[in-house]
């Protein structure tokens, strides 16, 4: 009854949107005696119709290259929503939880050639302390994604400066952009791989069935040619937290298409997929 009590307070506080620094310690120090899932259930949940907006993190007022905020609790790409609902489920108060917004989007010090900014090259592979692979051990085939990852080209299609405004002039900015992609010639080009399943098999009621409660949901693409646009491939187009409750199996996550975070029921989501030309399956991650 009391972990109950807490999470229908927090819910009931923070459905008024109070959600800023004070807020967010409170919940999170309350919330240490809840378990794994009950805190992703939680944390995942204050956010709901918070607004969607792509490339919403940044460096912070010192970053060289985006001066967007270190971490949001009021905008979320699909991506940062899962960062900051995984960094606030091992977080035992405001500090913490910054000190894991890091730890999960950076490889070393925050910067942006230190970013994770590939999520089946160097996001899963660098974050493996906070969840596991479970793809495998789903009741159906599996198959392997590869995407080969060109950041030297990737830096390089970049044309513009995010999180900057109005703030440079307009010489100052080329200069900037040109630093910026001169950055890809120190980065490794590699092939990414990752296991799925097909959409078929995850729409399948046992596997459904066979997915924790609570589990990031990788959207999978194989090869996805990008080129034209950023330079590269890709082989993930999309990720969200697989919640279970009395109303059913949702997909929480940002969503562009709502233009903002929201659940949609799971099965739904997946089967207008069935054979889609790039979209392929998903990738399971449990998270510890």
């Amino acid at each position: 009854m009391k972990i109950l009590f807490i999470i229908l307070i927090s819910l009931s506080a923070f459905s008024e949107r109070k959600i800023n620094e004070k807020s967010i310690d409170e919940l999170i120090k309350k919330s240490q005696s809840l378990s794994r899932i009950q805190k992703i259930k939680l944390y995942s949940k204050i956010f709901l119709d918070q607004t969607y907006r792509g490339g919403v993190l940044g460096e912070g007022e010192k970053g060289r290259f985006d001066k967007d905020p270190m971490y949001s609790f009021e905008a979320f790409d699909c991506t940062t929503y899962v960062e900051t609902v995984l960094s606030l489920v091992n977080a035992e108060n405001f500090l913490d939880f910054l000190k894991i917004m890091k730890e999960v989007r950076y490889n070393s010090y925050p910067s942006y050639e230190n970013r994770n900014h590939f999520i089946s090259l160097d996001w899963i592979n660098d974050n493996f302390s906070f969840f596991s692979e479970y793809t495998e051990r789903l009741p159906a085939q599996v198959y392997e994604a590869l995407a080969f990852i060109n950041k030297t080209a990737w830096y390089q299609s970049k044309s513009s400066l995010e999180g900057f405004g109005e703030t440079l002039d307009i010489e100052e900015e080329k200069k900037r952009i040109k630093e910026f992609q001169g950055l890809g010639r120190f980065q490794k080009n590699e092939y990414a791989s990752l296991p799925y399943i097909s959409i078929e098999d995850a729409i399948k009621k046992d596997v459904i069935k066979a997915i924790p409660n609570g589990s990031i949901i990788n959207i999978v693409r194989p090869n996805w040619d990008l080129k034209k646009y950023i330079g590269t491939h890709l082989n993930i187009s999309h990720q969200g937290i697989i919640i279970k409750n009395k109303k059913g199996i949702f997909l929480r996550h940002a969503s562009s298409e709502a233009g903002k975070v929201a659940d949609m029921p799971f099965k739904d989501y997946l089967s207008r997929y069935i054979s889609h030309k790039e979209i392929k399956g998903i990738n399971v991650l449990v998270i510890h």
